[in-house]
């Protein structure tokens, strides 16, 4: 049995691309091999339930410094060690990692670990309390973990130099995320109704965790010069901010600031059966994260045939060579130059989302990253 320990994982309730990959992995592998996912229980209603022909079970966890553990899992893990094959951690910097590593090694069970991009020496940098007590945890109890596993996932080879350099010694393999090969139908123009915007105005959309390392205050600056351009044009930021309500108390001064007040729509959390409607308003996608592992929300619009902007940080490098999206720096008006390129030229941002769809279809289908990784696995 295949066993994924995530921090968190409610079906169509994923305020973070960990949990929802995790659950669309363990669904695919689950066609080879019995796979369940572990995870730490939120309230008292959460109950085992079934995902498909993944049985996902919630523990009794315990807060430490606003992340979790779970007693309760990790016994599960010991009473259950003849029938477990493989253990895979999605956790960084949570303290579940180092007791699925501990349980794993007194149980002889084999253990894999994917990082998710969370390793990124970028994100050390700096003097601050944050940056240095993430140098600290790395360094003597992240990397240790790693270093006890069999393999670690990397998502992209950039990812797998980073661990090198982090100190990460364990067995790599690069394996991308994948993502569900379902196109859009016919645009429909309800949300758009609902948020007073009519058909031919030009919707840009952000849909992702609100938190610093996104860094959404360059896509409004570069919103704000292409409102200039393009008079009838919207951002719409869809995502969770209880995780930093500091930062998006700080984004929406900047809105002011730059007077965009009535054309950024915001719209909070978003689960995945309004997902349809919120891409069917979208005309562009942006993303200008500084570092990333590989974000599903790219992956969703690239499919759905919207047109993308990202930055470097969003390592999406093999898509950009492909032609598949556009890369660009971290300048405004380099970012606002790209999206007005896209909206402007019909036959351009065409071919992109006609590229984007086969490269999606060819490198990020589910099925064989599953088979892949089961291999990887050894079972």
């Amino acid at each position: 049995m295949i066993v994924h320990v995530v921090y968190r994982c409610k079906p169509g309730q994923f305020t973070g691309g960990v949990s929802k990959m995790v659950l669309e992995l363990a669904n695919a592998q689950s066609k080879y091999a019995q796979t369940e996912i572990w995870t730490v229980r939120e309230t008292a209603q959460d109950e085992i339930q079934q995902f498909n022909n993944v049985t996902i079970r919630y523990f009794e966890g315990q807060e430490w410094m606003n992340v979790v553990k779970s007693q309760e899992l990790i016994r599960a893990i010991d009473g259950n060690r003849n029938k477990i094959s493989v253990l895979h951690g999605h956790n960084t910097f949570h303290p579940l990692n180092r007791q699925l590593s501990k349980a794993g090694r007194r149980n002889d069970l084999p253990l894999f670990f994917h990082p998710h991009g969370a390793l990124d020496p970028l994100l050390f940098e700096g003097w601050g309390l944050k940056p240095l007590k993430k140098r600290v945890y790395s360094r003597l109890i992240e990397v240790p973990i790693l270093n006890c596993a069999k393999t670690v996932f990397a998502l992209t080879p950039l990812e797998s130099e980073q661990l090198r350099k982090v100190g990460v010694t364990s067995d790599i393999k690069v394996i991308p995320n994948g993502i569900d090969l379902i196109s859009r139908g016919p645009a429909s123009l309800s949300l758009r109704n609902e948020l007073g915007i009519d058909k031919t105005a030009k919707v840009v959309l952000f849909m992702g965790r609100i938190s610093t390392k996104k860094n959404l205050s360059l896509a409004i600056q570069a919103f704000a010069q292409l409102k200039k351009q393009i008079q009838h044009s919207y951002f719409i930021i869809a995502g969770d901010e209880t995780q930093e309500p500091g930062y998006s108390s700080s984004l929406r001064s900047l809105i002011r600031r730059l007077e965009l007040t009535e054309s950024v729509k915001w719209l909070g959390f978003i689960d995945e059966k309004s997902k349809a409607s919120v891409f069917d308003a979208a005309d562009l996608f942006v993303h200008t994260s500084v570092s990333e592992g590989m974000a599903m929300s790219i992956l969703e619009s690239m499919i759905q045939g919207i047109p993308v902007v990202a930055t470097r940080g969003c390592y999406m490098f093999e898509a950009a060579n492909a032609g598949a999206l556009v890369e660009t720096g971290y300048d405004p008006t380099e970012v606002s130059t790209a999206m007005f390129k896209l909206l402007q030229e019909p036959a351009f941002s065409g071919q992109l989302a006609s590229i984007a769809r086969s490269f999606v279809a060819e490198n990020h289908q589910w099925d064989n990253i599953a088979k892949k990784m089961i291999g990887i696995y050894s079972l």
